[in-house]
């Protein structure tokens, strides 16, 4: 008589059940090991929100300094010295991404490493484009990679010259991240 207890799988069931295992690992794994697009968009959703909490801050401290209007420069830290130049009392990207750039610590919310060249040591790619700042995370250089978040300054140009807008535009697009 055999004795059913001791008999273990057969090696045509084990070749069936690691087949298995590895059509589903090859399936499900980009699925679930795809955590560095996951980051960069939540990075850029974070500079977004720090983007607009820190424009919001700027705005209030225009209004209390009484330059909501036009182009001007706001004291931000109350030192007496004009730290943000401003456009309807929200933060202005004009045509200087390098100036843009070092106003950022002023009013952002976070420490951020932007750059406005191409630099591998710095963690955002950004790039003016009229009155606009693009914000891109390491290793995008263009905003058709669609990972982005752009500042628009709070002006628009209707051809016979800036004009202030109710207040600063600041999106996002992370489907290529």
């Amino acid at each position: 008589m055999v004795n059913d207890k001791n008999r273990g799988f057969t090696l045509i069931e084990m070749i069936v059940v690691i087949t298995i295992l590895g059509i589903l690992a090859v399936i499900a794994a980009p699925r679930f090991l795809n955590y560095s697009s996951d980051a960069r968009a939540s990075a850029v959703e974070g500079l977004k929100g720090a983007l607009v909490s820190g424009a919001s801050l700027v705005h209030a401290k225009s209004v209390i300094q009484d330059v909501d209007s036009g182009t001007d420069y706001v004291d931000f830290n109350d030192d007496g010295v004009d730290d943000i130049n401003v456009r309807s009392g929200y933060p202005r990207v004009a045509a200087s991404c390098n100036n843009f750039v070092a106003e950022l610590s002023v009013w952002l919310n976070m420490t951020i490493d932007a750059s406005c060249e191409q630099n591998a040591d710095a963690e955002w790619y950004g790039v003016t484009e009229q009155n606009m700042f693009h914000f891109m995370p390491q290793g995008y250089t263009a905003t058709s990679q669609n990972c982005y978040v752009t500042y628009t300054t709070a002006s628009k140009n209707e051809g016979n010259g800036w004009e202030d807008t109710d207040s600063a535009e600041i999106v996002m697009d992370t489907s290529g991240c």
